[in-house]
């Protein structure tokens, strides 16, 4: 039974790229190692949170190298907030995270304008 769970869990990450039935999923899921996208994946999304927190983080830490370490962890606590929000409303988390997204980056560019 609970090889059938990790089976499902691990054809669930790999969506159409499970093989053989699920036997690649389930030496993923094992450990064995990691589909090769997961990795872009990882490298997309911390990318995409430094992008979010890039000028919260410059308005905040100013022209130092902490910057650029700051910048995913802004971006991260905008995600976090954008999930809480989500899930007390129960609507559509990139519709808040877009709108949490701009509200940063427009307060943080009329503070670097006063």
């Amino acid at each position: 039974m609970g090889g059938a769970i990790v089976t499902l869990a691990g054809c669930a990450l790999l969506g159409d790229r499970a093989v053989a039935g699920g036997q690649r999923a389930v030496a993923v899921a094992a450990g064995a190692g990691a589909p090769p996208f997961a990795l872009w994946r990882g490298v997309v999304a911390i990318g995409l949170l430094a992008v979010v927190g890039l000028l919260p983080a410059w308005r905040l830490a100013g022209r130092r190298p902490v910057a650029l370490f700051l910048a995913p962890c802004l971006g991260g606590a905008i995600a976090g907030v954008s999930a809480a929000v989500t899930v007390g409303v129960a609507s559509e988390p990139l519709r808040w995270f877009v709108a949490f997204a701009a509200a940063a980056n427009a307060a943080a560019a009329a503070s670097l304008a006063a």
